[in-house]
């Protein structure tokens, strides 16, 4: 039990950059600063599931998208690999 709280961590902690809900926030904020409240959070609803689906999209097809561009699934490889600092 305590293997799958570790890894739903990790995997929750790896995938929430790619949507980055902080960093989206104020844009949003800004672009329906003139919207009336109830279509704000309609939309605002329509965001996150939208998110979700990503976040879980990711989660399943993107070792293959990263196979499919050449990319590794091993990110101590591939931070080497593609380092500008690394030895080649």
């Amino acid at each position: 039990m305590l293997e799958v709280a570790k890894s739903t961590l990790l995997i929750l902690s790896a995938l929430f950059p790619i949507v980055n809900p902080l960093g989206g926030s104020p844009v949003f904020l800004a672009l329906t600063r003139e919207y009336p409240r109830p279509a704000r959070r309609v939309l605002a609803y329509q965001v996150a599931l939208n998110s979700f689906i990503l976040l879980i999209a990711s989660f399943l097809i993107g070792t293959h998208i990263l196979h499919f561009f050449g990319g590794r699934t091993s990110l101590t490889t591939w931070g080497r690999t593609s380092s500008p600092f690394s030895p080649r």
